[in-house]
């Protein structure tokens, strides 16, 4: 399989640039998520971004749109994208925090800004779900079309999820559990030894790239005390230098202060790349690793379903 698109190609660099690298590798579709706002207040409140398209793309009716859109209807496009088609590799979507989200800190905005970015451009790059109906209308549909458009995802979810009861789950998971059994003996010994080579490959990878993302972000916690600390010392020794008026621990304290102060910038400075630039990526790619999980389970169900008589 292809690698995605490598990361530093579909990282915006700031908001000011109007379309930035992230979209450098998709000819057809340049996409900006960008300018989010917090809408509501408590457990209701949600930030809305703008969604900028600008596409040379045959079936689309302009050549640029703008949109507004909320988490939830990038959830809609995933879902629907995994819906229609199965065996595909759907780019992961970012994951969802309730406690973040009740939080809504700058940083947390920011980061999920970027990442639904990178999200839909990885869509747009796509050479299947580049294509799709799916995309289109979430790129371009108006408010009134898209309220319709999530009203009816909103019925179909719930109806799929209608409560059973306990014992009647039970007995379907007893049931299910006894034909997998069977059948994912019988489907081993059918399949290709390639497939399942990268199968047990990818299962691997899941591990290293998730052990990889948990130090990565024990780096990036070290780094941001390391500002931190760097910052008070600084203010530390400002205070001190201020008890000696005009003597030469005055002068001497006040450079340390200057010095301590320019090593917390840098700090932080260096945290925020370590975020952006490794800790994210590492993070994005264990997700799609997830996706390409299910892709494989969409392929053994349809084998499974294959197989039998």
């Amino acid at each position: 399989m292809d690698p995605p698109p490598n990361d530093s190609d579909l990282q915006d660099h700031g908001s000011n640039n109007f379309f930035s690298p992230v979209t450098a590798v998709n000819k057809e579709f340049e996409i900006e998520v960008a300018d989010p706002v917090k809408q509501g207040e408590g457990v209701a409140a949600y930030v809305s971004y703008k969604v900028r398209t600008k596409t040379t793309h045959a079936k689309y009716d302009a050549p640029f749109n703008e949109v507004t859109r909320r988490f939830r209807d990038f959830a809609w496009l995933h879902d629907k994208l995994v819906e229609k088609n199965k065996g595909h590799i759907v780019p992961p979507l970012p994951e969802k925090s309730a406690v973040q989200k009740y939080q809504m800190a700058t940083d947390f905005i920011e980061q999920r800004r970027r990442a639904l970015q990178v999200f839909v451009n990885r869509v747009a790059s796509h050479p299947v779900l580049k294509d799709s109906r799916e995309l289109q209308t979430f790129l371009q549909a108006n408010d009134e079309q898209w309220m319709l458009e999530i009203a009816k995802w909103q019925a179909e979810t719930s109806a799929q999820h209608r409560p059973v009861s306990a014992a009647a789950q039970w007995f379907k998971n007893l049931q299910h559990s006894a034909q997998s059994l069977v059948s994912g003996r019988a489907d081993e010994m059918q399949e290709d030894a390639e497939y399942i080579r990268i199968r047990d490959y990818i299962n691997s990878l899941e591990g290293h790239l998730t052990e990889a993302h948990r130090q990565a972000g024990r780096l990036l916690r070290k780094e941001a005390d390391l500002g931190a600390a760097l910052a008070e010392f600084a203010s530390a020794a400002d205070l001190l230098g201020k008890q000696d008026n005009e003597g030469p621990m005055r002068v001497a304290l006040g450079c340390l202060y200057t010095r301590a102060n320019e090593l917390a910038a840098l700090s932080r400075a260096r945290s925020e790349a370590i975020a952006v630039e490794f800790a994210a990526p590492l993070k994005e790619f264990a997700r799609t690793i997830k996706s390409v999980q299910v892709a494989m389970a969409d392929r053994a169900s349809a084998l499974s379903t294959y197989s039998q008589p």
